[in-house]
């Protein structure tokens, strides 16, 4: 069955808890409108991508006084640099290449070669490898939802949102269901007209 995200508890407060929550971190972490905190967002090159590096800039800015600059790569160069950790915050993606969380979880374990945060937390390994040892599917995504809860509660990465995408499918198109279409791989063959 599909794997039901794992949600920050923070997500369902109304905005302006949200922030207040994040003013008091950046406080107890040392930083003030006075004493900001100064770092670089690494994203390639994308209009989309520059968006985003521009909006996340302005809201902390806004919000905590942190001062950001943007460094824009081309592609190539921007893999040389995530892969060496050359980077302090960098645009990530990815996209589901199996029918399986570990598609975007195993890059968080220690020695995993698409590691690019430097992230290691034995716990977080240990529980992800204890859930691959398990055929049955409940008890395997209930382990591998506590591992994405030590993982989310680290905050190696900030989700920021996820790729969509859109068909528009007569009602006498039988055979396409997108519920059950994780890659959005449409072929013929599924598909019949109801006539």
């Amino acid at each position: 069955g599909a794997f039901a995200p794992v949600k920050y508890d923070w997500s369902t407060w109304p905005r302006d808890k949200q922030i207040a929550e994040a003013r008091r971190l950046y406080k107890e972490a040392g930083y003030s409108k006075d004493h900001p905190l100064s770092a670089s967002i690494s994203y390639n090159t994308s209009d989309l991508h520059k968006k985003v590096a521009l909006a996340v800039a302005a809201m902390w800015k806004e919000e905590l006084g942190v001062k950001t600059t943007q460094a824009n790569q081309e592609w190539k160069v921007f893999l040389q640099s995530r892969t060496k950790g050359n980077f302090q915050i960098g645009r990530m993606g990815g996209i589901a290449t199996a029918d399986d969380v570990t598609t975007f979880t195993d890059g968080y374990r220690c020695a995993d070669v698409a590691n690019f945060t430097g992230y290691c937390n034995q716990e977080f390994g240990a529980l992800m490898a204890q859930a691959a040892e398990i055929a049955d599917d409940s008890t395997r995504q209930e382990i591998q939802r506590k591992a994405i809860a030590i993982l989310n509660n680290d905050y190696p990465i900030i989700p920021l949102y996820q790729y969509t995408y859109f068909r528009a499918v007569k009602p006498y198109v039988k055979g396409y269901n997108p519920e059950h279409n994780t890659f959005n791989q449409v072929k013929s063959k599924w598909l019949s007209l109801d006539s």
